[in-house]
């Protein structure tokens, strides 16, 4: 993941020579290839170098067209370079994807963008109309902020790099943070900083001296059902657009690995990366990275290993029982607002420096394999809408016989169809009120975000486009910071199940696809029959990290995280009532309590953590209004 810079006047003044000095030395880390700037008129850009694909080695961005007219700098990985060769009519393997966009957006301008396949942040200088672009992919796994007034714009791919220009204001913006105490993402293109503005997932901003436009290129549909005949042909469907995303994640300038856990994600990627190797005449082997546990009830060893056996895999294990959340917390790097909800930070982090001491630049992650699978309470009135009645019973009755009525009643299947029919039965009027959501919510917190709730009419779950609630605004938050974490130790990680083919597939099938029988991942079970261990492929409970989370956060940094919170400038009781934290903070999680109550906690000691590893310059404006 490379970095972008810009400065563009709008006044027509020129940029100072040294106007980038500040924001490029914010972005340093993203450029471990070095740095290069161009300058317009009244614009300077420039580009931070990670090359982590072949065609990039050696590339010096920003790129211009042939005409000179178009300066890009682009951050990002295009998966559908032969199809756009074969729409511009040319084609050149050696040429970069970052040259590629240029020549997309000479030839297409603005509406180059809605074709491009994968993760993407473009800022051009488009001198012909005397004009700023900027892009985002539609998932949001690259990113662009920027701040806008009369006079110019400042942009930067991160918050710090445009709050380091000496023209943007620092006012932290409370409505975020209340909304982060919330567990909610930050509302569409706002960030921890009032000045600062973050361009949206699959969105367009096009700047000029009189004007702006903000557009949407990519926008998540209604849900349309896909129907295929069997399981098998959702399952074959499913497994060769995981093939591909692997695929084309695998084209890299050094070896490929792969982070590989017992679950049921990351061994598919492991699988098919392998076979690619094979198909290409790699002599392999596939290197995976593991952490394993030999104190604490997190070791993942009994369903790893047989996988790794079954396919030769050379193993690189990280023991991790040391690794608990917040151990050495001063010493953590300085990560882009707003602190995200990741308290397993060091696991990845020794993942990361191990690949990076084998030679391995690009690691696969099963990451966000979970989030694909949303929305499985559809999935008993689906097979009853297409009359497979038998299918609903066997799902029904394996339920039951996992866990009893108890089992029965808490499928969500089951307890969708029910809740249907109690409100179709119920009169509107008779109906109890809601309970009280968020009460660990302060009154000033609730006021903040009040006017960002959704509507009491919300559309049921099953007429809710599920590309909605894959794709999530914590998502397109998280993935890109997980890579600017990973940037820090030299490695890129790229995750499958972020390709967007795959995620607009399971955005389309239908909920007895997504879970069944008492078991979510159905068609990637179905599409593993044969592939994986049946240990593994059949597996009902993923592992529960929580004794390393009680580990460190109840046990060894007790005492941080009391200091933290007990600061007496601490922004969380702002947000947070008091005696709802203390209450949570009193014992160690267990497997039974809500997640809830981690994330709180969690989110309110790493808001205190990040406010106080702030530079001496940056504490002078980390102040609340």
């Amino acid at each position: 993941m490379s970095g972008i810079v810009a400065v563009w006047r709008r006044d027509g003044a020129r940029v100072a020579p040294d106007e980038l000095d500040a924001p490029c030395a914010a972005l340093g880390h993203r450029g471990p290839d070095g740095c290069d700037t161009t300058s317009a008129s009244h614009g300077a850009l420039a580009h931070h170098h990670f090359w982590t694909t072949p065609e990039e080695v050696g590339e010096r961005q920003p790129v211009s067209s042939a005409d000179g007219q178009v300066t890009l700098a682009f951050d990002g990985r295009i998966d559908n370079r032969d199809e756009l060769f074969g729409r511009i009519g040319c084609a050149d393997a050696a040429m970069s994807d970052a040259a590629l966009v240029a020549l997309a957006y000479a030839r297409w301008g603005e509406a180059c963008f809605a074709l491009l396949l994968g993760p993407f942040a473009a800022c051009v200088f488009d001198r012909s109309q005397d004009r700023v672009v900027l892009a985002r992919d539609p998932l949001g796994d690259r990113t662009l902020y920027y701040h806008l007034n009369d006079r110019g714009l400042v942009v930067a791919s991160e918050e710090a790099g445009v709050l380091a220009h000496g023209g943007v204001p620092h006012a932290i913006d409370r409505t975020t943070l209340a909304r982060i105490c919330a567990v909610e993402a930050p509302l569409e293109g706002e960030t921890l900083f009032s000045g600062v503005r973050e361009l949206p997932p699959g969105h367009v901003l096009t700047v000029r001296r009189d004007g702006c436009r903000l557009r949407a290129f990519w926008t998540p549909q209604a849900n349309a059902t896909l129907r295929l005949r069997s399981d098998g042909e959702y399952a074959e469907a499913f497994r060769e657009l995981l093939r591909k995303a692997v695929i084309c994640r695998m084209r890299a300038r050094s070896p490929v690995g792969v982070m590989m856990s017992g679950g049921l994600d990351s061994p598919p990627i492991a699988y098919l990366a392998a076979q690619e190797m094979v198909r290409t005449g790699d002599s392999g082997p596939l290197r995976v990275f593991s952490w394993v546990f030999d104190e604490l009830a997190c070791d993942e060893r009994r369903f790893m290993d047989p996988v790794i056996e079954r396919y030769g895999f050379e193993v690189c294990r990280v023991v991790a029982d040391d690794l608990w959340p917040l151990r050495d917390a001063d010493s953590w790097s300085r990560e882009p607002p707003p602190p995200a909800p990741v308290p397993f930070r060091l696991l990845h982090e020794a993942v990361w420096r191990q690949a990076r001491s084998a030679g391995v630049q690009v690691l696969l992650s099963g990451t966000f394999g979970d989030e694909l699978y949303r929305g499985p309470e559809t999935w008993l009135l689906d097979l009853l809408r297409e009359r497979r009645f038998a299918a609903a019973a066997s799902g029904l009755l394996a339920c039951f016989g996992r866990r009893g009525p108890v089992g029965l009643w808490r499928d969500p299947g089951f307890r969708h169809l029910a809740g249907r029919l109690v409100r179709a039965a119920t009169p509107a009027g008779s109906r109890p009120p809601r309970a009280e959501s968020r009460p660990w919510l302060t009154p000033e917190a609730r006021d903040l975000i009040a006017g960002s709730e959704p509507s009491a009419g919300a559309a049921p779950v099953e007429d809710a486009s599920r590309l909605r609630r894959i794709s999530t605004p914590w998502e397109a938050r998280s993935a890109p910071l997980i890579n600017a974490m990973s940037n820090r130790h030299g490695v890129e990680v790229r995750t499958p199940y972020r390709d967007r083919r795959l995620v607009e597939f399971m955005a389309s099938v239908p909920g007895h696809q997504v879970y069944r029988g008492g078991l979510r991942k159905h068609i990637l079970r179905e599409g593993m029959r044969g592939i994986l261990p049946e240990r593994v492929r059949l597996r009902k409970r993923p592992t529960s990290y929580l004794p390393l989370y009680n580990r460190g956060f109840f046990e060894r940094e007790h005492a941080t995280v009391r200091a933290l919170l007990d600061d007496p400038d601490a922004w969380w009781p702002r947000f947070v009532r008091r005696d709802w934290l203390e209450n949570a903070i009193r014992r160690p999680l267990r497997v039974r309590d809500d997640g809830v109550a981690a994330a709180v906690p969690w989110l309110c000691v790493v808001v205190e953590l990040w406010r106080r590893t702030a530079s001496p310059a940056e504490q002078a404006y980390l102040r609340l209004p």
